[in-house]
């Protein structure tokens, strides 16, 4: 469907473009911004299909179970104690020692970890030395298992 847009959408354009060249400058200006807009589908369409092959995105979506740690950090430039640039960074380890950083926006990293909170269940959230000790002996140490084992039962 995208891609039907992308061609109506840049060959209307091309063609207000090109016929009215000479005779009408808002006919043509229309005619750019529909072929820009036309290669921004397309740009769209290219960068959605190579998402597919990110490692992050194939790991949240296929081997959820392989990310045990999540944490967020805030990094701050204060050059001369002003405050210039604030950034954030969620970062995402896996059990087989790979770790994924996201660069975002500092509003937008408790939303994120909220929603990874919801898919990410079996993880351990939040950044402490323990967990960076007991994350460098055994990542599984920090794979949260809420469910009662069979001698942790409760019994009334």
């Amino acid at each position: 469907m995208r891609w039907l847009v992308f061609s109506i959408t840049s060959i209307l354009g091309l063609f207000l473009t090109l016929y009215f060249w000479n005779r009408n400058t808002g006919l043509v200006i229309v005619g750019l911004m529909l072929f820009v807009t036309g290669l921004k589908f397309l740009y769209d369409t290219i960068r959605a299909g190579k998402a597919q092959y990110d490692p992050l995105v194939r790991t949240l979506s296929f081997e959820k179970e392989k990310i045990v740690w999540v944490y967020a950090i805030q990094v701050d430039n204060m050059p001369f104690g002003i405050q210039l640039v604030s950034n954030g960074r969620v970062v995402l380890r896996t059990s087989d020692d790979v770790e994924f950083n996201l660069s975002i926006p500092p509003r937008d990293v408790n939303p994120l970890l909220d929603i990874l909170k919801g898919e990410l269940t079996h993880a351990t959230f939040g950044f402490s030395n323990q967990k960076k000790q007991l994350y460098h002996i055994d990542p599984y140490l920090l794979y949260r298992d809420d469910e009662p084992k069979n001698g942790d039962k409760l019994s009334f």
